[in-house]
C-alpha cells in the first residue's frame, strides 16, 4: 500500500481505557493511518453512521455496550467494514464468539506490534 492510499484510511479506535487509546493511537499514527477514537460503544456507533472509516479496533470488554455487541451493530449498518476485536482475557471461546459476531480478527493483548500491522495491513488491503 502506498504513503499516499495509507494516510487516506481512517481507522476507529474503541476503548474505555485511556491509555490503551493513547498507545494504539501513537503507533497507527506513525503507520501512517488517521485515529478516530471512541471511548465507549455510542461514541463508536455514531462515528460509524457519519461515516468515512475504513477499519474499527475494539476493545472487547468495555461498560455498556461490549466489543461483541459493538461488532454486532456495526455489521448491521456496515456489513464490509472490517473489524479487529481485542482483550487482555484469554478465555478460551472469546476468539471464536468476536469472529462469530462479524469480526475479522482477534487479537489477544498485550500486543505485537508486527502482528497488529500485518493484520491492519492485510484488512485493509482485502478492502482494495
Amino acid at each position: 500500500m502506498s504513503d499516499v492510499n495509507k494516510k487516506a484510511k481512517q481507522i476507529l479506535l474503541v476503548d474505555d481505557d485511556k491509555n490503551t487509546r493513547i498507545l494504539l493511537t501513537e503507533f497507527l499514527s506513525t503507520m501512517g493511518y488517521r485515529v478516530l477514537e471512541a471511548k465507549d460503544a455510542k461514541e463508536a456507533m455514531k462515528s460509524v453512521e457519519i461515516g468515512s472509516i475504513d477499519l474499527v479496533m475494539t476493545d472487547l470488554r468495555m461498560p455498556g455496550m461490549d466489543g461483541i455487541e459493538l461488532t454486532r451493530a456495526i455489521r448491521r449498518m456496515e456489513p464490509d467494514l472490517p473489524i479487529i476485536v481485542y482483550s487482555a482475557y484469554r478465555f478460551i471461546d472469546t476468539a471464536p464468539v468476536a469472529l462469530k459476531a462479524g469480526a475479522n480478527e482477534y487479537l489477544a493483548k498485550p500486543f505485537l506490534q508486527n502482528k497488529i500491522k500485518q493484520t491492519v495491513e492485510r484488512l485493509l488491503k482485502e478492502q482494495e
